[in-house]
């Protein structure tokens, strides 16, 4: 899947959810290490969630692919993330 549906969907999730607008912290960690941690500091972090071994070797497989990609292309995709967060788009839809 490339890169660019990824962050589509995750920007549908975030704009279109009925949620309470506010991102919770663990996502913004969550996205934060995956594109700029070391794979240990991201290892340690999805250990927190008691996830099973394959879960964590398949996301570390995943950043794996990240952490080829320029420093500039993921600091891309951060400032996407952080526009998405500042966004008018996450309101209420109650």
């Amino acid at each position: 899947m490339k890169l660019s549906l990824v962050a589509g969907l995750a920007i549908l999730a975030l704009c279109f959810s009925k949620g309470s607008g506010v991102v919770c912290p663990a996502v913004v960690e969550d996205l934060t290490l995956f594109l700029d941690g070391t794979p240990e500091e991201f290892q340690l972090f999805l250990q927190s969630f008691n996830a099973t071994e394959d879960m964590i070797q398949a996301k570390l497989a995943e950043k794996e692919c990240i952490d080829q990609m320029t420093e500039s292309d993921r600091d891309l995709i951060s400032t996407l993330m952080v526009n998405i967060v500042a966004s008018d788009c996450l309101v209420k839809l109650d």
